[in-house]
């Protein structure tokens, strides 16, 4: 019986959807085994890799069900954007960035309560993404990211990039936001004028460039470093 319901299994509509979930499992169980040899601020990280997991898995059953899932996604973005910038700021060599996040997670929380209260005033909140928000978050992990590249590539103390787990991180938070930001400032409008290309080119970067993520979470984790003392 298993092997004839496999065999009418259909891997574009049965299993493509649900890689990016199973990928993200993997890369939750590989933080938590290996979180405890790292310095402190990588503690929060696996429980935030947990929600970002969670939420999916949410997002995907409402979908499912033909539910509108994108306040899901709404509330795992705002959350990302303001935790990501706080741990970036953690990594070694990127402190001058903290006298300015104050005032971007100021701005940010006002620009999320005003685009909230805009979008649910005019528009349904539940069934569009908070695409100011998401631009502004997105670009700033992105330039965090890239200054944080920058200064490693101009430091004379850099020994072996690949058992940093900090230069892996930041390169993948980089090629992700870098990527799927300018997709999803637009997105509520490529919905509206062209779902079938949407869905297809969501399909193909934001499935990609999550596996390019989670790819990198995973090797950073995996890292054996003298530097990952408590």
């Amino acid at each position: 019986m298993s092997t004839i319901m496999f065999t009418k299994m259909n891997f574009k509509t049965d299993i493509l959807p649900i890689l990016p979930q199973i990928v993200l499992g993997i890369t939750v169980l590989i933080c938590f085994l290996n979180y405890k040899r790292f310095p402190r601020h990588f503690k929060p990280f696996p429980y935030y890799w947990l929600l970002i997991f969670l939420g999916e898995l949410v997002g995907h059953g409402l979908s499912a069900r033909g539910i509108h899932n994108l306040w899901i996604y709404n509330l795992t973005f705002s959350i990302t954007y303001l935790f990501l910038p706080w741990f970036i700021n953690q990594f070694p060599g990127s402190g001058q960035f903290g006298k300015y996040l104050k005032w971007y997670f100021l701005v940010f929380v006002i620009l999320l309560c005003v685009e909230i209260i805009w979008r649910n005033y005019f528009e349904d909140p539940g069934g569009i993404l908070l695409t100011t928000t998401v631009v502004a978050g997105g670009t700033v992990i992105t330039l965090l990211c890239a200054w944080y590249l920058w200064q490693l590539y101009k430091s004379d103390e850099v020994s072996s990039l690949r058992s940093d787990p900090h230069f892996w991180l930041a390169i993948g938070f980089l090629a992700y936001y870098a990527a799927i930001t300018p997709f999803l400032g637009m997105m509520n409008e490529l919905y509206k004028k062209y779902p079938d290309f949407t869905s297809i080119y969501h399909l193909v970067v934001t499935y990609g460039f999550s596996a390019i993520i989670n790819l990198s979470i995973c090797i950073a984790f995996l890292c054996k470093t003298p530097n990952s003392a408590k």
